[in-house]
């Protein structure tokens, strides 16, 4: 399963797909390359391979190539770039051979961001990888992205100075601010930080860096005539769908969807303010005894973007992000037995994409909603009950309702098409990931590991693996 997916990331994204990804939000003015740390680490953004050339000024095209073409301050002599860590939670920027032509080994961690940080296992992995590599190679260089190289990159960067070298966390986070100014921005970065080593010490956080208040070239400080871009739904302009730009509505949507999932969470949502939405962990030795000692189904992980929608009333369909942006989207959902009416305080997961399509040189966009999985229906905590009824219960309760008011012109053409995402038997794990299945579904990034007798669960979910 690994070498498939290895063989399939080896020489990057095609130009087309770049050009369908975008570049990442905030990147092109982020700095490139830090400074050296205690002669070990070299933290950096994610270089872009030339696919991305298109979209970006000659001064701003950062590639994996100028890592192994700099010389830095601070190393040993003859000291080079061994082991790359890649951070980012994807490996479409580039092609991982771009770093093994050069003689250095290639790891990938991919982690989140965003609002959640490196768990506790995912930071003794990144330890453990670099501690092993010391040992083998005390000169050489360890250079560490995620997609701007602060947040996460600072976070494991500093837990390994706390706990190999033994600084206080205060040490560590100084350390890494001098390499890579302002450091770490995020204060639930900073926080967790203090919480998981135990310090007495707290942190202000700096704030967002200049170079994170710019789009397209152009300050979003200070500048009444130059307003700051709205987040995009899917990262597309799709008819019909509305950003929600009033604070007042957004929270107090925000809110609710909060207070209707809390029954999920042993945590309090309101209080972490984190996207709500199921988040699986990565598979490794100690957690894949699971799908010998519990049900499991297997489907997709999409090159794509995971909502929690929240359906309050006809004409009110909400879509929330993982940055919690909230979005208004055209789409119906009529009941069951009644078509003509609509259902109202439902709460459900789906994956987004954009899938392009190229017939006799004519090239056109679909924009996908998969339903992944149904929480809340007309307010019952359907939730609660396992996996294998809930998937039942999207195409009960929505899928098929949907395609019956289609059939009976009902309803309108949407913007949106909108799909029940497939499960499947455990035993075609290697089918998903074959030639045949990719090519037809064009979007598949990895695997999700579904435990099937388990009821809905709120934000990291151990049992659910990627």
């Amino acid at each position: 399963m690994d070498q498939t997916l290895k063989e399939k990331h080896a020489n990057g994204i095609t130009k087309e797909k770049a050009m369908e990804f975008g570049i990442p939000n905030h990147w092109e003015n982020c700095p490139k390359i830090g400074k050296i740390i205690q002669g070990i680490f070299l933290p950096f953004k994610t270089p872009l391979s030339d696919a991305y050339d298109d979209l970006l000024e000659d001064a701003t095209k950062f590639y994996p190539q100028e890592i192994f073409d700099n010389t830095f301050e601070g190393v040993k002599d003859g000291a080079k770039v061994k082991l790359w860590i890649n951070l980012s939670n994807t490996e479409r920027y580039y092609g991982w051979k771009a770093v093994t032509s050069n003689d250095c080994q290639y790891v990938h961690i991919p982690l989140r961001g965003h609002n959640e940080t490196p768990s506790e296992e995912e930071t003794k992995k990144f330890i453990g990888i670099v501690n092993d590599f010391v040992k083998e190679y005390p000169n050489d260089i360890v250079a560490v992205h995620c997609t701007h190289g602060f947040n996460r990159t600072g976070f494991l960067i500093a837990s390994y100075l706390i706990q190999t070298m033994k600084w206080n966390v205060e040490k560590a986070v100084k350390e890494f601010a001098e390499a890579r100014p302002n450091g770490i921005y995020k204060e639930d970065y900073l926080k967790d930080l203090c919480q998981r080593f135990d310090s007495p010490d707290s942190f202000e956080a700096p704030g967002l860096p200049v170079w994170h208040n710019i789009v397209d070239g152009i300050s979003e400080m200070g500048l009444e005539d130059k307003p700051k871009r709205n987040p995009r739904f899917n990262n597309a302009n799709i008819r019909g769908v509305h950003f929600i730009d009033d604070p007042e509505k957004q929270e107090a949507l925000l809110k609710h969807l909060q207070k209707l999932l809390q029954p999920f969470s042993s945590m309090n949502l309101e209080a972490s303010n984190k996207f709500s939405g199921s988040q699986p962990v990565l598979m490794n030795k100690q957690n894949i005894c699971l799908l010998s000692s519990h049900p499991y189904k297997v489907t997709w992980k999409a090159y794509g973007t995971r909502y929690l929608i929240y359906i309050k009333v006809e004409n009110e369909i909400y879509a929330v992000d993982c940055d919690n942006n909230v979005f208004q989207l055209p789409l119906k959902f009529p009941k069951k037995d009644s078509l003509d009416e609509h259902i109202s305080e439902t709460v459900i997961e789906v994956d987004m994409i954009t899938e392009k399509n190229i017939v006799n040189e004519r090239i056109w966009y679909n924009n996908k909603m998969f339903i992944y999985d149904i929480i809340i229906h007309e307010g019952e905590e359907i939730g609660k009950k396992s996996y294998q009824e809930r998937y039942f219960a999207i195409n009960q309760f929505l899928t098929s309702p949907r395609s019956q008011a289609i059939k009976k012109r009902l309803s309108e053409k949407e913007s949106i098409y909108v799909f029940r995402k497939t499960i499947y038997n455990i035993s075609k794990s290697e089918f998903i990931l074959g030639p045949g299945f990719c090519e037809t579904t064009k979007h598949v990034d990895s695997l999700i590991f579904q435990p099937s007798e388990e009821p809905y669960t709120c934000e990291s979910n151990t049992n659910l693996l990627e």
